[in-house]
């Protein structure tokens, strides 16, 4: 039980205890000479597209001049600075031509608003909460995907291709303070080669769709880099109604969740115990268009941590917007309004799917089978299976004796008992699993936490997973 202890102490760590991803530097400047000494107030490396001198004092850069490295030009790269609000903003300009005031602007304000500008055109803007002290502001450019972070968070993304290339430049519009250089400065100058991909984003992400008919979006992370944990607040237009959320049939990241997707609330976070995973499906859920006009589905607040280091791995987000049209409606029945009220993961051989549907369907097809299908209402449905260890995948249908209704498919995961995660072993992660839940009857994180089905978590648990050990 010590062990178990121990476990459920340090799982924290793992989350909150990360270091960022890494990428081959292509310019650096601290602003301290490699002998240690202070530099002065020129540096060559640097040039002044606009009118000023740069100055250096006490390791920091001065506020109040465009600067950048005079001999780096490129297309697809990241810019990141240090700087201190205060009154104004600070900024970076990358695939520039400062001569003809064009590039990708990435300005954070004193107040917290930030933008992502191509020039005099927003493209995308928000506000943050700031501390009082320094922060980082990075800006990178990858094909026509530009992203904003502020302080290691990405706040900002827009797709445009207007320029492939250009030059770099800083800015902290602080002024000089009568010549008080210590608390209004810049620092810490990095330009660096991208770090490999890894976006959360919904496919199919454009297309038309029928008002009426319903169709499936799978939420994925896509990457060659291997995570153990993500989250993302997913937002879906009033337009468009959420029927269903399951498991994806294959290549599933197999999150654990600590915020479950539901169609209520589409929006999830979890980890990946023991093991972890590289561009694969988190969920994948139907959706219905209730009226024309422009359907999205949108990601915000999203994070994706590394496996090896536990660094943040997310560069971005494909959303996805879909053109509605108005369509014949479908008679007799357009939908199958299909639910679980069981839970899809279980310890038991003997398993009862149940749902909901439509009064006009007259059965409900498991597997392309309506023997088993009862009836307790108009409206609900029931059907017994038999599950094998492991994922079993069910494909349902509705009918009304002429018209069938869409097919959506679920899978019940059956696991042993004791085997929480589902990773084939019952040992101190399933045990800290379990510690999550302990002493609760409702709203479990992990539904098998409850050994014996009798809706609590408690000592009799406790003792069947002691046993099992």
């Amino acid at each position: 039980m010590k062990k178990f202890l121990y476990l459920i102490l340090l799982l924290p760590l793992f989350f909150f205890f990360a270091s960022p991803t890494q990428a081959a530097t292509i310019f650096s400047d601290d602003f301290t000479a490699t002998d240690g000494t202070e530099l002065q107030t020129y540096n060559s490396d640097y040039e002044y597209p606009y009118s000023g001198i740069l100055h250096i004092n006490n390791n920091h850069l001065d506020s109040g001049n465009y600067f950048g490295p005079s001999n780096v030009t490129l297309g697809d790269y990241c810019a990141s600075f240090d700087f201190v609000p205060h009154d104004n903003n600070g900024l970076i300009v990358v695939r520039a031509n400062m001569g003809t005031d064009q590039g990708y602007y990435g300005q954070l304000h004193a107040s917290g608003n930030y933008e992502l500008r191509r020039w005099g055109d927003i493209l995308d803007s928000g506000n943050v909460s700031l501390s009082e002290g320094a922060h980082n502001i990075k800006l990178c450019a990858d094909g026509s995907d530009l992203t904003f972070y502020i302080d290691g968070n990405l706040t900002a993304s827009a797709e445009d291709s207007t320029w492939s290339s250009g030059k770099t430049y800083f800015y902290n519009d602080n002024g000089y303070y009568d010549n008080i250089f210590t608390t209004y400065y810049s620092d810490n100058v990095l330009i660096e080669d991208l770090p490999e991909s890894t976006v959360i984003l919904a496919s199919p992400s454009t297309g038309t769709k029928t008002v009426g008919s319903p169709f499936t979006v799978n939420v994925s992370v896509a990457g060659d880099e291997a995570f153990n944990a993500a989250r993302a607040t997913v937002e879906v237009s009033e337009n468009l109604t959420v029927n269903s959320i399951s498991n994806p049939t294959s290549n599933a990241c197999n999150l654990h969740y600590t915020t479950t997707p539901t169609k209520e609330n589409p929006s999830f976070a979890g980890g990946i115990f023991g093991d972890s995973s590289e561009d694969c499906t988190v969920y994948s859920m139907v959706v219905t268009p209730n009226a024309e006009g422009t359907g999205t589905i949108t990601f915000t607040n999203g994070s994706v941590k590394a496996y090896d280091d536990n660094g943040e791995l997310l560069t971005g987000a494909t959303n996805a917007s879909f053109t509605l049209t108005d369509g014949p409606t479908p008679t007799p029945t357009a939908m199958l309004e299909f639910s679980v009220t069981s839970p899809i993961e279980t310890y038991l051989e003997n398993f009862t799917i149940t749902g909901t549907k439509l009064s006009t369907i007259t059965s409900i097809f498991i597997n392309g089978e309506d023997t088993d299908s009862t009836y307790p209402t108009d409206t609900t449905w029931e059907v017994p299976v038999t599950l094998n260890l492991g994922e079993n995948n069910f494909t349902i249908y509705g009918s009304d004796g002429t018209n069938q209704t869409a097919t959506q498919t679920v899978t019940v995961d059956r696991h042993t008992l004791g085997d929480i995660n589902g990773d084939g072993e019952i040992d101190l992660i399933d045990a800290s699993l379990f510690a999550i839940d302990w002493d609760k009857t409702e709203g479990l994180t992990y539904i098998l936490s409850d050994m014996n089905g009798d809706n609590s978590v408690d000592l009799t648990d406790l003792s069947i997973l002691a046993k099992l050990q």
